[in-house]
C-alpha cells in the first residue's frame, strides 16, 4: 500500500488520490470513498471510489458517526481536504477504523507534491487581469499563496507611502473568505 501510494504520487494529484481511495476502502471496509475539498464552505468531489459522498451541505466533524442513517468516518488532511469513508449497512466504523484512515491521510500528506499543484496559476492570471477591485485581486493571490503553501490561513500587509500599515487578510480553508481587516481599521 505505501509503495502504490508513493508510486502514484510520480504520476499526479489524480492517481495519488485515487491509490488514497484504494488503500482507505481496503483498510476500513467502506462501501465507498470520497476526497473532498472546500471551498468557499461547498465541497467539491476531487476524486470518489464506489458509493461515496456525492454532496455535502456542511462540513462534517472528524471523526465516526453518521450521514442520515449510514455509517460515515471523516478524517481531515488538511484545512481544505477530506478523506470520507461510508457504509451502506448499518455497521459503524470504529477507532481501528480511524485510525487506518488516519494512516492513509498521513501518506497522502507526505506524498511529494507533483507539479500539477502549480496548475491553477493560469486561473489565478485569469483573475487578476480581470478585476479591477483591490479586493478580489488580494483575495485571489491570498488564496493562490495559500493553496500552493498548503496553508490554511493567509494575508497580506499593506503599507502606505507614510509607512502606517493596514492588513488584509482572508481564510483559505474554504469556511470563509472575508476580509480579516481594512485600510486603517479593524474588522473582527
Amino acid at each position: 500500500m505505501v509503495h502504490e501510494i508513493a508510486a502514484a504520487a510520480a504520476e499526479g494529484d489524480q492517481a495519488l488520490a485515487e491509490a488514497g481511495l484504494r488503500a482507505a476502502r481496503r483498510l476500513t471496509g467502506a462501501d465507498g470513498v470520497t476526497l473532498l475539498r472546500w471551498r468557499d464552505g461547498y465541497a467539491l468531489v476531487r476524486a470518489r471510489l464506489g458509493q461515496g459522498v456525492q454532496r455535502l451541505h456542511r462540513r462534517p466533524p472528524e471523526g465516526a458517526g453518521h450521514l442520515g442513517r449510514w455509517p460515515i468516518a471523516v478524517v481531515s488532511l488538511d484545512g481544505r481536504n477530506d478523506l470520507v469513508v461510508t457504509r451502506r449497512q448499518d455497521d459503524p466504523f470504529d477507532d481501528n477504523d480511524l485510525e487506518a484512515l488516519r494512516a492513509v491521510a498521513a501518506l497522502l500528506r507526505q506524498a511529494p507534491a507533483p507539479p500539477a499543484a502549480l496548475a491553477g496559476l493560469p486561473d489565478l492570471a485569469g483573475r487578476l487581469l480581470s478585476s479591477t477591485s483591490v479586493d478580489e485581486v488580494l483575495a485571489a493571490v491570498v488564496g493562490a499563496v495559500a493553496e500552493l503553501a498548503q496553508a490554511e490561513i493567509a494575508g497580506v500587509m499593506l503599507c502606505d507611502p507614510e509607512g502606517t500599515s493596514s492588513c488584509a487578510g482572508w481564510s483559505a480553508t474554504g469556511r470563509s473568505r472575508a476580509p480579516a481587516c481594512g485600510p486603517g481599521r479593524a474588522r473582527g
